[in-house]
């Protein structure tokens, strides 16, 4: 994680930031990688894309609120935004030995447009209802 400080244009992986930290550190990644998106690569870098591969709803979820509070004009003093436009949702679903990529539309209040796939995150629900 520490080379999306660096100056280096191009793509950017990060495989599983959350791997063994508690969730709330993995809501503060949340914002940490907005922060990056918002301000550091795109203040010095416009030409690099950063791609995060995680299984964390806690980091998503983090995300979606600063949608939400970006769009009601409710962020947090020294918090940034993120526009919906600028964050791709996608996930990987193998069905009948074929793999296909699906892309989940993000709305401006925070939400998704498309439904999660079946058994991502079917915990939540089940300790929430």
């Amino acid at each position: 994680m520490i080379g999306a400080l660096s100056n280096r244009q191009g793509l950017l992986t990060i495989d599983k930031p959350e791997y063994s930290l508690h969730p709330v550190v993995q809501v503060a990644l949340g914002d940490w990688f907005i922060y990056l998106a918002r301000t550091e690569s795109a203040v010095r870098n416009e030409s690099r894309t950063l791609v995060v591969e995680t299984h964390s709803e806690h980091l998503i979820l983090r995300i979606l609120r600063r949608i939400t509070e970006a769009f009601e004009g409710k962020l947090p003093e020294g918090f940034e935004g993120i526009d919906p436009e600028d964050l791709s949702v996608t996930y990987f679903l193998k069905k009948s030995g074929i793999t296909g990529i699906r892309r989940l539309r993000v709305t401006q209040q925070g939400g998704f447009f498309d439904n999660w796939p079946e058994g991502l995150f079917e915990e939540r629900y089940e300790e929430l209802f």
